[in-house]
Formats: C-alpha cells, structure tokens, sequence
C-alpha cells in the first residue's frame, strides 16, 4: 500500500538498524559470509529491480533499504566494517526518506533527483568559495578514502563535525573574519556535555549553544578542544589544497587551569569495596522502567580490571581472546595496537604487558578468557558495541551515569565526591601501587606512561613479566572476602535490583 505516514518509514528504518546489528553479530570470524560473487549478484538483481520500478512504493523502500545492507555487508567482507556499524546507529541515509516523500503520490518509476549522488562529487563552490559544510564534506570523504581513520576516530569525527557544521556562518569560509570563528570557540565552550541524550529532540543544535547551563553540564575544556582542534584542521587541509585562502581558526583552544591530577580523583580504599560490594549483589545493571535489568559479564569484570590493571576504559572494553596469553610461565594481559580498526592504544608507550593480578586469577579472569576464546568471539565483551567514543563509551555512560549522573554505578554502590569517573579507577590503583613504594619505571610501563630518560625510553627492551607480576602484586586486594569466583557469581541467582 502508498506510504502516506512517516510511521512506516520508521518502521522500515528501525528493522534497517536491526538487520545492520544482527549482520554484525555474524562476523563472529572474517570468514562468516564467504560468498562474495553471491552477494555481488544480488545487488544487481535488487539494482535492476528498482530501476524497472515495478511494485508497490513500500518495496522500493524495503528493496532499496536492502541494498544498503548488502553493500554495507560487502564492505565488511573486505575488510571495512565502518558502513555497517554506521547502519547500526544512525540508520539508513537520506535518499530513502526522499524515496518516502516521492512515493505519497506514487509515480511509475523513481524520479531521477531522488538517486543517491555519489560521494566523489562534492558540490561545487559559490562565487565566493566553500562553505563550511562543503569543506567538511570533501574533507571527511578524503580522509576515508585514505583508510588512515579507526572505526572509532570515525565516529567520534562524524560527532564533532555535526556540531561545528551547525555553529559556523552558512558562508563562504573566505568571506569569515576572526571574529566570526571566536564566536564559534565561545559557543562551543557554551555546549552541553552528552548533548544527543540530554536534548534527544532537539533538531537545530546552535539553539543548544544559546541556551543557559549550569557549568557542571557544559563539556570539558578537553572536549571542547577537540571541537576547536578538528576545526582547525580542516581549515588547514582545505588550505594546503587550495580551497580557502587562509586558516584563521588556529589557537581556538583553552589551557586548563587545574593540575592534571586534581582533573580526576582517586577512589579511596572504602569507595572501592562499596564498589565491589556492589558488584557482589548484582547491583550493577542500569535501573530500567519495567522487567529485570541484564547482568552482563562486563559488569563483573570490566571495574576489577580496571582497578587491578589501571587500563584505561577503551583498551579493557576492546580486550580480545588472544590478548590473554602466558609469558615466561605468567599470565599476561596484553595492551596492543592492532590495525583492524577496533584496537588502537593511546599512545606508542600505551602498547605493553600487563601481568594478571593474583586476584583476578583467583576470581577466574583466565578461565573466562579461554571460555570466550573456544566460542570463537572476536572480543571478550562483545555485548559492548562500538560508539564515537569506542567501545568503552558505553562503559563510560554506564559507570559515570552520563548525562544522569543518578544512574551511576559508583552513586548505587553508596560513593559520593567530586570528579569521580571510571577513570578515577586507574588513579586508585597509580595510588596504590606508589603507597606499596613499587619501582617507579615499572609502574610507568604498567600504566603506559611515555619514559622520559632516554636510557629506559629508546634502549629499554621493556618489562619482565616475572619482575613485573613481583611488583604488581603489592597492589591490595580490595575484593578478595567481597567476591566470589566468576564462574560462582554468574550461577547465582538475584540479578540487579
């Protein structure tokens, strides 16, 4: 039947993000769908299909909302997984609502204006030059093509251009002043933190800029550089390559005035087992309006390693089977850069070995590994999918409680205090690991931390496991009369109330 409601197209819309999410889940191993001259033949069949425009206007939604699943299916099997986790959260792209404006009245065919432009052709300049949106546009294209960008900086990307497309001048980049983009700086440092789940419904993003927040729900002065920066750099590129006349958006940034350790707090002692208390009940999962919220593994694990490891979020949430692996007779985490667009440290000094604590062998975190491992999944936690701030971002909004902070796991579990985050586990544990007097050189390659002698920086052949687990084991155990065995505590029963 004609679509003569947007209802439906939401509908279609919303089994689109399904079935990019089930595709996914199938990627267990790269070879899942082998069949490429299949899937290939099939998109020429759904092509011809629309270009005969024959059928009823919902099926040319359906076959066209198909087609964009199998090329997105097709780009993961070679290795681009990018287009199908975009499926996943966003949806399909605009030509299927332009598909749905066409069809209120159906016509014979699909009018020539409503087929997807191609990318490799950005619109042209006014007689004055590009704008802003242009210059994103060809810059964005230009940065994928070149394959440089994790599924992660993608995303994250995606997200700041948003909000910059939105606060800089519609005009011609070159007809703007310096003013015009310090104006810019100064509404984003305006700009609510979490703002898509703060204002889910509002649509023009500069009204977000203009309205009053208290100080404690503006983003952090580290966020808004990120805006400013990426700015920046585009200006920058579209500089180099001709398409401006100069960049007049460098030095937008803001220098923090605190010190970089009053920027997160530790965890004291007794926060840390109301922490793991927490854990031992099952109090974990987020309060949900009807039913019993999920207990997920990473709900066990995930606040232990990041207290027994002091790993940063994004690097214990991507963890792989084959990250756990014994050297020289000890059990190892190792934290690696890998190029398959999930794994990414935060640095070159971020790549290391992290010796398993006696606690964490003790509650099973080996077992747990080789348990993923013989399933064949790809990461320890699969139940975290990918967000513009990596894996870990769901991490993040679950123990931070980002935007309500009432929602926190560490508020459940009875901690209160300022500048509290996930992060404030690996604090706790750099806290830690100095009151038990460990080498510091050993504790700088423990959490990652870049050598400033060059002795140990550029000739160090880096840490001994045996060494290593020696000093990692001076870090208490908070957990050991709180928590049961893994394996113990899954079994049990009274999920999170």
């Amino acid at each position: 039947m004609p679509i003569t409601t947007q209802q439906r197209l939401k509908e279609i819309m919303q089994e689109l993000r399904e079935d990019a999410k089930d595709t996914l889940r199938t990627f267990i191993s790269d070879d899942a769908i082998d069949d490429l001259d299949n899937l290939r033949w099939a998109n020429e069949c759904l092509q011809r299909k629309i270009e005969r425009a024959t059928g009823d206007p919902e099926d040319f939604i359906k076959m066209h909302a198909q087609l964009e699943i199998n090329k997105a299916t097709l780009a993961k099997m070679q290795g681009n997984a990018m287009p199908l986790v975009h499926l996943a959260t966003h949806g399909a792209s605009g030509s299927i609502a332009a598909l749905a404006d066409a069809f209120k009245e159906p016509p014979p065919a699909i009018p020539q204006a409503t087929q997807q432009a191609p990318t490799a052709a950005p619109e042209a300049p006014s007689s004055n030059g590009y704008t802003f949106t242009q210059l994103a546009e060809q810059y964005t294209h230009e940065q994928k093509m070149k394959g440089k960008w994790t599924d992660k900086t993608e995303l994250e990307t995606e997200a700041l251009i948003r909000v910059l497309i939105a606060l800089v001048p519609p005009q011609p980049v070159d007809t703007l002043t310096r003013k015009d983009f310090v104006q810019v700086s100064e509404l984003i440092s305006n700009y609510p933190a979490q703002a898509s789940k703060r204002f889910p419904d509002t649509k023009d993003l500069k009204e977000l800029a203009l309205m009053e927040h208290a100080p404690s729900a503006l983003m952090s002065i580290t966020t808004q550089n990120k805006h400013t920066n990426r700015l920046s750099s585009i200006l920058k590129w579209a500089e180099i390559n001709g398409l401006i006349k100069k960049n007049i958006a460098e030095g937008l940034g803001k220098t923090s005035t605190g010190k970089a350790s009053e920027e997160r707090n530790a965890f004291t002692n007794d926060e840390l087992r109301l922490i793991f208390k927490c854990i031992a009940e099952k109090r974990t999962p987020k309060p949900v309006s009807r039913g019993t919220a999920t207990v997920h593994d990473f709900h066990f694990w995930i606040p232990l390693l990041g207290y027994y490891t002091g790993a940063r979020v994004n690097e214990i949430a991507s963890l792989r089977p084959q990250d756990i692996k014994k050297l020289d007779d000890v059990w190892c985490i190792d934290i690696c850069q890998q190029n398959d667009d999930t794994k990414k440290t935060k640095s070159k000094a971020g790549n290391r070995v992290i010796p398993i604590h006696p606690e964490l062998l003790r509650l099973g975190f080996v077992e747990f590994a080789l348990e993923v491992a013989m399933q064949g999944s790809p990461r320890l936690f699969l139940e975290l999918k990918m967000t513009h701030n990596g894996y870990g971002g769901n991490v993040s909004n679950w123990f931070n409680g980002h935007p309500d902070k009432s929602h926190s796991l560490y508020l459940r579990a009875g901690v209160q205090g300022e500048n509290l985050s996930f992060h404030s586990l690996r604090h706790s544990f750099t806290t830690n690991m100095e009151r038990a007097k460990v080498d510091p050189i050993t504790l700088k390659r423990l959490v990652g931390h870049t050598m400033d002698d060059m002795t140990y920086g550029r000739y160090s052949k880096g840490i001994d496991p045996k060494m290593a687990l020696e000093e990692l084991s001076k870090l208490p155990s908070l957990s050991s009369d709180l928590l049961e065995p893994f394996e113990i505590w899954r079994a049990s029963q009274g999920h999170g109330r």
